[in-house]
C-alpha cells in the first residue's frame, strides 16, 4: 500500500465513488478509466492510491456530468451569398 494522507484518501475515494454513481457500475467505470476492475476495487476501498491519469479521468467524469445536456451551437446565417467583388476603379 502506498502512503498518502487521509485527506488525499478521502478525496480519491469520494471522486471515484461519484464517478461510479455517474457511469452506473464498476465494470463501466473500469473501462472508462482503462484499468483492471481489481485495481478499481482497491482504489474504491482506499487500499491503494489510484494513478494520477486514472484519478484525473474520474474527475473529468464527475465534472462533465453536468455538461451532458445537448449543446446548442449558434451558426452565423448569411442573408446573401458571399460574392467576390469586382470593383472597377
Amino acid at each position: 500500500m502506498q502512503s498518502y494522507s487521509l485527506l488525499q484518501r478521502t478525496l480519491f475515494e469520494r471522486t471515484l465513488k461519484r464517478a461510479l454513481e455517474i457511469v452506473g457500475d464498476e465494470q463501466r467505470l473500469a473501462r472508462r478509466l482503462r484499468v483492471p476492475q481489481s485495481d478499481l476495487n482497491a482504489w474504491l476501498r482506499g487500499a491503494e492510491k489510484p494513478p494520477t491519469a486514472a484519478f484525473l479521468t474520474a474527475v473529468d467524469i464527475v465534472v462533465g456530468a453536468d455538461e451532458l445536456r445537448p449543446v446548442h451551437v449558434a451558426f452565423e446565417r448569411r442573408r446573401r451569398p458571399r460574392h467576390q467583388s469586382t470593383h472597377a476603379s
